[in-house]
């Protein structure tokens, strides 16, 4: 292990080596077993990002048992940092880079939505870019994601990117609309610099 890169309500996110080929680097998820519904988001994020192939979601490789008794996720290394970090480093983005960088997230979103899941944690800190040359976006953080036949209005997520009609208590199962709200958070981030 390499560096901590981050960390969430359910582990924590390190980067690490290939020590036999040291030109090959993970980012590995620590799950620790105690946390509330441990084991039904290890598998759920494991069942949701097996299930989806595409290159703007980061492509999961394995996962392990640790001698501390955690999981740990293996997945691909995405380099760029998150988006939340490049708009404050940059302030607003102009509006060519905020299309190029929604135009991304929008077709990425279309196809995880056809495949019938709804992230329900999109946030600019979940969008990382795959390298440091901010081109290529990367969704993360599957683990409170959920099929949309299987959908409920639990309030789950980051509370300034919760659709409104989840704190009303009007949202209705089978619809990926919670998402739709949510990039729209990102546009505006984006192209305002004003963090939510």
């Amino acid at each position: 292990l390499d560096k901590q890169l981050g960390e969430g309500g359910f582990g924590k996110v390190f980067l690490a080596t290939n020590k036999y080929e040291p030109s090959e680097q993970f980012a590995i998820k620590f799950l620790n077993k105690d946390s509330n519904n441990y084991m039904g988001n290890l598998y759920k994020e494991i069942n949701v990002l097996t299930s989806l192939e595409h290159k703007h979601v980061i492509k999961f490789l394995n996962f392990c048992n640790t001698n501390d008794d955690r999981i740990a996720l293996i997945m691909e290394y995405a380099s760029g940092g998150t988006l939340h970090d490049y708009i404050k480093m940059k302030g607003k983005l102009n509006e060519n880079e905020a299309r190029r960088i929604f135009i991304q997230l929008l077709h990425t979103m279309k196809y995880i939505h056809n495949k019938s899941i709804i992230h329900r944690d999109l946030k600019p800190e979940n969008i990382l870019f795959a390298d440091d040359k901010y081109n290529e976006i990367k969704i993360i953080d599957f683990g409170i994601s959920t099929n949309i036949t299987n959908n409920n209005s639990k309030c789950v997520g980051t509370l300034p990117y919760i659709a409104p009609e989840i704190l009303e208590g009007l949202y209705r199962e089978g619809t990926s609309s919670v998402d739709v709200w949510a990039m729209g958070c990102i546009l505006y981030e984006m192209v305002t610099g004003d963090a939510i």
